[in-house]
């Protein structure tokens, strides 16, 4: 019984550190990463300067990571 306890406890603390994620954030306009080591999920909103003549414009959108594969791509730019 005790080591079937421990079994059960020993998984819990492995998927705790596979899905818990940790954030971190860019100084470009906002942009927020959640990092797990399974998966990252990135809010991004970062500030672009165009090229010479252009506008400057703005990313928006989402991009989830499983496993570095992207599964999910929702960015768009809107100029400014």
């Amino acid at each position: 019984m005790k080591r079937r306890m421990v079994i059960i406890l020993i998984a819990i603390i492995m998927i705790l550190v596979l899905f818990l994620p940790s954030k971190t954030r860019d100084y470009d306009g906002g942009t927020t990463h959640y990092t797990a080591l399974l998966y990252q999920v990135s809010c991004l909103h970062q500030q672009r300067v165009g090229k010479r003549g252009e506008p400057p414009y703005l990313i928006e959108g989402t991009i989830v990571t499983v496993l570095g594969i992207e599964v999910y791509n929702s960015t768009h730019e809107l100029v400014q």
